[in-house]
């Protein structure tokens, strides 16, 4: 750039002599147009030539040289990161699989997929319950297999006594999977809520009663309260006559409403009314039914 303001010293931006005879023009007042030409002034002699503002030059150069150092720090800045970038573990990837409680053993299981990860990491379960961080728990794929599992202790001594404070209780357990990656960085992998809460679940009675000659059916209502909706699992329910023969219940989506079983396939006028379920360990039976082979059964004789 300083040779284009150099050039301006050149002959070739010399003001032509000839135009000097304009002078000649200027007792020409009543052209007032000519005013638009003024500025043609600086042109008339080499002393009035402009040379370029030392501010100007030296602001060109500011510039340039700030270009230069722009382009260096951004050189430096990436082999900086470049050189960062080989210190840390950017391919570990790590996410729980599954994590659940086992309120009878006491315990909160967890298990948790992990790639990349060598010696020079670590990863760790970050517990919170209730709010509060109670534990940090370290995991080492020692198998190299690739998943680690394991589980969180005391967890039934403190959800009893949650528990025996109020019918309403809930415990949550927030459970946060980071890992440091190299040069101290923790990076944030995954994430698991889990909510433990008091069972207020009781199968309290079952009522019946024929309606044969109306639609051939007995009628049953199973009173039971299960908050959750999977306390109590895997009903059945059945009419046996006195020779053996069974007529099942074929259930409703509904199971807190009135349930059929067709009986005009049996013989003879009596039999025995049987419902079998399976319920959580610990939820309040007031029905009478008795516990066998994993189910809890009810069963009384009727008239048909």
């Amino acid at each position: 750039m300083a040779d284009e303001y150099g050039n301006r010293n050149g002959k070739e931006f010399n003001p032509q002599v000839e135009n000097r005879a304009i002078k000649e023009n200027l007792s020409v007042f009543e052209n007032k147009t000519i005013k638009e030409n003024i500025p043609v002034k600086e042109n008339l002699s080499d002393d009035h030539k402009k040379e370029p503002s030392a501010h100007k030059l030296n602001t060109e150069k500011h510039n340039r040289a700030l270009s230069v150092m722009s382009t260096g720090v951004v050189a430096a800045v990436g082999l900086a990161l470049a050189g960062i970038t080989s210190f840390v573990n950017v391919k570990m990837k790590a996410s729980f699989v599954d994590a659940e409680t086992k309120y009878e053993a006491g315990v909160l299981s967890y298990s948790v997929n992990v790639e990349e990860m060598t010696e020079d990491e670590t990863l760790t379960i970050y517990v919170i319950r209730d709010n509060i961080q109670i534990d940090a728990i370290s995991l080492i794929d020692e198998d190299g297999d690739g998943v680690v599992s394991g589980y969180i202790p005391e967890v039934k001594e403190y959800v009893e006594e949650k528990f025996a404070t109020s019918d309403n209780v809930r415990v949550d357990y927030f459970l946060k999977l980071k890992g440091v990656v190299g040069l101290g960085v923790e990076r944030a992998f995954d994430e698991f809520d889990i909510s433990i809460q008091k069972e207020t679940a009781k199968f309290e009675k079952i009522e019946g009663e024929c309606h044969c000659s109306e639609d051939g059916c007995f009628h049953f209502l199973m009173t039971f309260s299960d908050i959750n909706g999977n306390v109590f699992t895997d009903f059945e329910a059945y009419i046996e006559d006195d020779y053996g023969n069974k007529s099942y219940c074929k259930f409703t989506d509904n199971l807190h409403e009135e349930q059929k079983i067709y009986v005009l396939n049996l013989k003879g006028s009596h039999g025995k009314f049987v419902v079998k379920y399976k319920a959580d360990a610990g939820v309040e039976n007031k029905s009478g039914a008795k516990y066998e082979d994993g189910y809890y059964i009810l069963s009384t004789e009727i008239n048909m």
